[in-house]
């Protein structure tokens, strides 16, 4: 995988917003493709797919989101399991069980014949697919069927991804099994499941997350606001376990109670957050998927500026995170307060100012765009119409999350002294606001 050992002062996109097709015999099989001759013509090519090893059959859910996943390719349930994070089950399955998942995936090599960045011309005129930085350049759509080809980036190998619009089928074929390849395949398979919660239109919102007993607190707030740096010192200092880090999903459960859950992205955590605490070894020492070595002595100087411009950050996947950090996951929390962080350079302690949820509106001016998962899902064709019946109601969702209490904290760096009784007294200040706001089954 390629990587470096120097850090970015600025966070990179997000990994933030995958039951088998009808079985392909592994011999020839043909469909439409770009000429790899003729730069803007479609015909039909011909291309022979490699035998594969026995295929590993797994169900990945998400909240009431799942893929049946048919995988020819090594490797690919492991790195899932490592990389999507605690909210991601994977449960062994049969080829009968494709039949009751919404959305059934095939991960095959690519076989000889089919289309690559470097053998289709007129690649980069052809139609292109933005979806959080990937691009995805379209080879065919009809009504029968849809392909695009994801093009490489710096720590993903291109990928073919073929689409049966509205039954439920797609096909992914990756060069080899490298971990480049399987990459791409974890990065497809969080857009196929994003593409089921978005459908069903439940709040999807920018925003930290951590719990304590099933509890979750919010901490959202503009890009480079701290939520990162927050999270990450009340799970570690503080004892509370990780949810999310960037990117939070409201449902609700069979009994209609709403949850929330931390979505998968890579984690980039500041450096700064690492002065005087004892993770900071364990990091400069770790061997992050993201870098080709240790990386060694971390610059955590405490004089540095508290800017977006000036931030340092170490990137790790979450199960990096989560062994290197100690600290615990968990899944799905029941929702019980916002916090709104506001670090100040030059304040001593911290000041608590408990808002009105009405006037704040916190939802809406964090809320995450998704129009291009949803323009991405629609042109493939992925999600049926309507969207699912069991995704709950998603304006009741909706509801209780703007009932949430929220607090506004203003804080300095001595902060970092006593993280405990801070946060002691953030969940103290929502827990009061709560008991004296909310009625008795949302307390």
């Amino acid at each position: 995988m390629p990587g470096s050992r120097a850090l970015s002062a600025h966070r990179s996109r997000p990994e933030p917003p995958d039951p088998a097709p009808a079985a392909r015999p592994h011999s020839t099989w043909s469909h439409p493709l770009p000429s790899a001759t003729a730069p803007g013509r479609i015909e039909r090519a011909t291309h022979t797919v490699a035998p594969t090893p026995s295929p590993d059959r797994f169900a990945l859910g998400y909240a009431f989101a799942g893929l049946h996943v048919d995988s020819r390719v090594p490797g690919v349930r492991d790195l899932l399991q490592r990389v999507l994070g605690p909210a991601f089950t994977a449960t062994t399955a049969t080829q009968a069980d494709a039949g009751t998942a919404p959305l059934r995936l095939t991960v095959r090599l690519r076989g000889r014949g089919e289309p690559t960045a470097a053998t289709v011309h007129g690649l980069t005129r052809m139609p292109t697919l933005l979806l959080d930085g990937t691009r995805q350049a379209v080879l065919v759509h009809t009504p029968d069927q849809v392909t695009v080809l994801q093009l490489a980036e710096e720590d993903a190998t291109e990928l073919l991804l073929t689409a049966r619009p509205g039954a439920g089928e797609v096909d992914l074929a990756v060069p080899d099994d490298s971990p480049a390849a399987l990459r791409a395949v974890a990065r497809t398979v969080k857009f196929l499941v994003g593409a089921q919660l978005t459908a069903a239109g439940l709040p999807v919102f920018h925003g930290s997350a951590v719990s304590s007993d099933g509890d979750g607190i919010v901490v959202v707030g503009p890009s480079g606001s701290g939520k990162s740096s927050l999270m990450f010192l009340v799970a570690t200092r503080a004892g509370w376990d990780f949810v999310s880090d960037d990117l939070v999903f409201a449902w609700s459960d069979a009994d209609g109670a709403p949850r929330m859950s931390g979505w998968s992205n890579r984690i980039g955590l500041s450096v700064a957050a690492l002065s005087g605490h004892p993770a900071r070894a364990r990091f400069e020492q770790a061997r992050l998927r993201r870098y080709d070595q240790p990386l060694g002595s971390l610059d955590v100087d405490a004089d540095r500026p508290w800017s977006r411009a000036d931030r340092v950050r170490v990137y790790c996947d979450i199960d990096e995170f989560l062994q290197t950090a100690q600290v615990r996951g968990a899944a799905a929390v029941r929702p019980r307060g916002v916090v709104v962080p506001v670090a100040e350079r030059d304040r001593r302690g911290w000041e608590l100012t408990v808002e009105d949820p009405e006037d704040l509106r916190w939802r809406a001016d964090f809320d995450a765009n998704i129009r291009q998962l949803k323009h991405v899902t629609d042109f493939l064709g992925l999600v049926p119409r309507p969207a699912l019946a069991d995704a709950g109601d998603a304006a009741a969702v909706g509801t209780a999350l703007d009932a949430l209490p929220v607090v506004r904290v203003r804080y300095g760096r001595d902060m970092l002294d006593d993280v405990p009784r801070f946060w002691d007294e953030v969940t103290d200040a929502l827990a009061r606001t709560r008991s004296a706001s909310l009625p008795g089954a949302l307390r």
